[in-house]
């Protein structure tokens, strides 16, 4: 709960420091919510967190009476805040989120705001990284494949046996429709 409220904050420092207009309804539920599927309550065996996290915040905030248009702008907070290169391009509350998390998580452009400001947000980080880590595992040890190709394969490859980055050009060059018999 802790890393929500700071990347909340985070992410409104980051929007401020950008000039950007922000719903911050909108924002803030994305980004509060955006770790659900790494509860139990809400863990899918089937999809990454992420998309786990962003289906149930987008159900939360439509029984709340939020417009289906702005629950979908809270789904991709929560769903694309690992993305970067993509959050970027959608909304406003999409890219600051992602960068917001982000900054939680790394401390990676932190020094470019007062630290002061800094300083007092990031004053309950102490601690975070492990209980961070141990939910992704845990989170995965039923669908390890959903870390392929996205910024927990490293942390796959360092706590899951037998996990095993797949290679994009092994796969296409192994693919049977490459070299199909009879060619």
């Amino acid at each position: 709960m802790e890393h929500c409220q700071r990347s909340f904050q985070l992410a409104l420092l980051i929007a401020a420091a950008r000039g950007l207009q922000v719903d911050v309804e909108v924002l803030f539920a994305g980004v509060m919510l955006h770790d659900l599927g790494l509860t139990p309550r809400f863990h899918s065996p089937e999809v990454r967190f992420e998309v786990a996290s962003a289906n149930a915040a987008r159900t939360l905030v439509l029984e709340h009476g939020m417009s289906r248009r702005r629950a979908d702008k809270v789904w991709d907070v929560a769903a694309l805040h690992g993305t970067g290169g993509i959050s970027d391009f959608k909304s406003p509350e999409t890219a600051t989120g992602a960068d917001g998390i982000g900054a939680d998580v790394t401390g990676l452009g932190l020094e470019r705001f007062d630290q002061d400001q800094i300083n007092q947000i990031m004053a309950t980080r102490p601690g975070f990284a492990r209980p961070f880590i141990e939910a992704i595992v845990a989170d995965l040890r039923d669908k390890p494949q959903v870390a392929n190709f996205t910024w927990m394969t490293t942390i796959a490859q360092d706590h899951l046996p037998g996990f095993h980055q797949s290679s994009i050009e092994q796969l296409a060059f192994n693919s049977p429709y490459e070299h199909p018999p009879g060619r």
